[in-house]
């Protein structure tokens, strides 16, 4: 049986109210933004990244969406 590794992007608020973005595999790292960014130029660019590492480094990462919040009100 082979394992699937456990892949996830984060997008985490800032105290100063800008974001700053993460992708892990298996409880590692890859990558971690450098500057830091409105939320939505945040994901994009992670996603952007989560892109070159399926596509280059052959892994199954999920693309990060954001959640809707009260999308029923």
């Amino acid at each position: 049986m082979i394992k699937q590794p456990t892949a996830k992007v984060n997008v985490i608020p800032d105290k100063n109210g800008l974001y700053r973005g993460y992708i892990y595999a298996d409880g590692k790292q890859l990558e971690r933004t450098s500057g830091y960014f409105s939320q939505t130029n945040c994901i994009t660019y992670l996603n952007q990244r989560v892109d070159y590492w399926n596509e280059r480094k052959n892994l199954n990462i999920p693309k990060y969406v954001q959640e809707q919040q009260n999308a029923s009100t």
